[in-house]
């Protein structure tokens, strides 16, 4: 896509190329108030911004990060940037900063919306990301104002080293995102749903523990059984994915199992959904969650020695995956490995336990 010749006029502002003539403005106006509830922090010097735009044309040029300036009318006033990052992904993401003496006349929404809509004209895409801190009331507007929804609470600390408190949109291509909980249990097509998408979820593996449709109805009709519960995802219109929670502990259950269709694996949704299993966990009292993971096909390292007592603990420490073991995603999500079963499933076959505590 040609991103350098992109000109989006609206009724107050022109969103054109970022240029070098534009170094000094967004030297002086990048500033810490401005980045306070921002990932980037300010540059230390002339030659950062420099850095800034060169990288910045660099992927107008490729095609994939369309990087522009906001201007007022009629006098060419610099008053932000804004940027549309990952263009031809599937889940491009959306930044924008307007600096402090034009904050508070709607400048910001206006050429968020303006982007928006010419992304959805010009590009494809599932939907946009916008992380905003949730503190910053003005940019959470400008994603809700598109249709955008939250789809995951983070905390993560900024390149200031400031503690920002996120929380990302997703903003539709067109129309209201349809990303909700339900309860699989509601009926008895969406069992039939769950269970198609539990039995493809694991389809790559041979040791698929549900191969046909009738092992994984089973599995879903035990997890709707006594006070266990499952949480489903839908996600424009269709069930995405679904997870179980049982009884273990008395205040810690078991996630058992967790399934994403293969179809949507790899834009995020697996995030939301644990996000609102925990959520409901939660409000049921449930202060923790533990789970197993299985390597029956040698994706980490464990696999690669015999686990014993004395290596054991050593083991665990030094983890390494090897072939996308989810162990990675789990902890990313929270979770921290506390231990494993050697030889679980057969000799180096090891299963790998992991635990969450539930904030109060």
């Amino acid at each position: 896509m040609q991103l350098a010749s992109v000109r989006i006029e609206t009724q107050r502002l022109s969103l054109i190329p970022i240029e070098d003539v534009f170094e000094a403005d967004i030297f002086r106006e990048f500033s810490p108030e401005v980045t306070r509830y921002m990932d980037p922090k300010p540059a230390s010097c002339i030659e950062e911004t420099r850095a800034f735009i060169a990288s910045s044309r660099e992927g107008l040029e490729r095609g994939d990060n369309l990087q522009l300036v906001i201007l007022s009318k009629p006098q060419g006033e610099f008053l932000g940037c804004i940027g549309l990052h990952e263009v031809g992904s599937k889940n491009p993401g959306v930044g924008i900063w307007v600096k402090i003496s034009a904050h508070g006349q709607g400048y910001g929404l206006e050429a968020g919306r303006s982007l928006i809509e010419w992304a959805r004209s010009n590009c494809e895409f599932d939907h946009l990301r916008y992380p905003v801190d949730r503190r910053n009331g003005a940019s959470r507007r400008i994603a809700e104002a598109c249709g955008g929804k939250v789809a995951r609470a983070f905390k993560s600390t900024s390149q200031a080293g400031f503690e920002l408190e996120q929380v990302e949109y997703w903003i539709p291509k067109a129309g209201e995102l349809e990303l909700d909980a339900l309860d699989i249990g509601e009926s008895a097509e969406l069992r039939i749903q769950a269970a198609r998408i539990l039995s493809a979820a694991f389809s790559w593996s041979p040791l698929n523990p549900w191969p046909v449709m009738q092992s994984a109805l089973e599995e879903v009709d035990e997890c709707l059984e006594g006070e266990s519960f499952c949480v489903g995802l839908r996600y424009c219109g269709r069930l995405a994915g679904w997870a179980g929670l049982r009884p273990m502990y008395d205040r810690t259950w078991e996630l058992h199992p967790m399934a994403v269709d293969p179809q949507l694996q790899g834009i995020g949704l697996g995030r939301v959904l644990l996000n609102n299993l925990e959520e409901e966990a939660h409000k049921r009292g449930i202060e923790g969650i533990l789970l197993g993971t299985d390597d029956e096909e040698g994706r980490t390292s464990l696999s690669a020695v015999d686990l014993n007592a004395g290596n054991i603990l050593s083991e665990l420490a030094h983890i390494k995956n090897l072939a996308g073991h989810p162990f990675e995603f789990y902890r990313a999500c929270g979770y921290a490995i506390v231990g494993a079963v050697p030889n679980a499933n057969g000799k180096r076959k090891p299963d790998i336990w992991m635990w969450k505590g539930l904030e109060p």
